[in-house]
């Protein structure tokens, strides 16, 4: 499935729900889908990038699997469990079939086409996504505005939650005045967890139980698909083929019959 095909099916929900500039936020591959939605559609307002990816440096499968393992060692432990099982779950099909198409998609080309006002926020031990490429990108966009998370990596939304949500909302109440490269400036999460941290100890085993029963519907799902590929070949004419070097029941039956009436 293409980033077009996603922009698709975001533009679908937002007609079928009739509704009127919303705000659009994606993070990683959701800011191509997010970018691609609204430079189609010069009525959105207000947009926010996070860890916009991906470079033209490393737009390959290698380099784009090193960066990311270089930012998620800056983690907090219980994000990189979330992102770990998460791409768990997506499955080889995701990516054989979707990745790809991530690593080609030229955002840097389309972002020229956003009328919106873009919050393009980074972590500042993101790999993936370097200063100079969100430079890169504020030149392109009409309107863009820089941020960057002390601390944070590429699941900066996560590990600090609270300085991107504030981020944003001061983004939307136009309490974010400067635009362009010069625009980069460092803020911090005075919150002393992250998101994942705040669940209490239920709902911290709620949530790790919901993702084990996921990764085993997946399996269970994947066994079942995969049985269900395997059916017996059939002749043209519709009946089930025999093997090859075997005869045919009602030949099987003539024989013994014959050899009875020898005897």
């Amino acid at each position: 499935m293409s980033i077009e095909r996603y922009a698709d099916a975001v533009e679908k929900v937002i007609d079928d729900l009739r509704l009127h500039d919303p705000v659009l936020i994606g993070h990683s591959m959701g800011t191509q889908v997010v970018v691609e939605v609204a430079a189609r559609r010069p009525d959105i307002s207000d947009l926010v990038l996070i860890s916009p990816v991906l470079d033209p440096a490393s737009r390959s499968v290698p380099k784009a699997a090193l960066r990311f393992l270089r930012s998620a060692v800056h983690e907090p432990p219980a994000v990189r469990w979330h992102a770990i099982t998460a791409y768990a779950l997506c499955g080889w099909h995701w990516f054989a079939q979707v990745l790809p198409k991530t690593i080609a998609y030229p955002i840097e080309d389309r972002v020229a086409d956003v009328q919106a006002h873009t919050l393009v926020v980074r972590g500042e031990h993101d790999a993936l996504v370097p200063r100079s490429w969100v430079r890169r990108l504020a030149r392109a966009l009409p309107y863009g505005v820089l941020r960057e998370v002390v601390g944070g990596a590429h699941s900066v939304m996560h590990a600090q939650a609270d300085a991107v949500a504030q981020l944003a909302v001061a983004h939307v109440d136009g309490r974010l005045p400067d635009r362009g490269v010069s625009s980069l400036q460092r803020v911090r999460d005075h919150s002393t967890a992250t998101d994942l941290d705040r669940l209490g100890p239920t709902d911290r085993w709620l949530v790790v139980k919901s993702r084990f029963m996921e990764l085993f519907g997946m399996a269970k799902g994947g066994r079942r698909a995969a049985r269900g590929r395997e059916v017996r070949p059939r002749r043209r004419d519709g009946g089930p083929r025999r093997h090859p070097g075997r005869p045919s029941r009602a030949r099987r039956g003539r024989r013994g019959r014959r050899a009875g009436a020898w005897r």
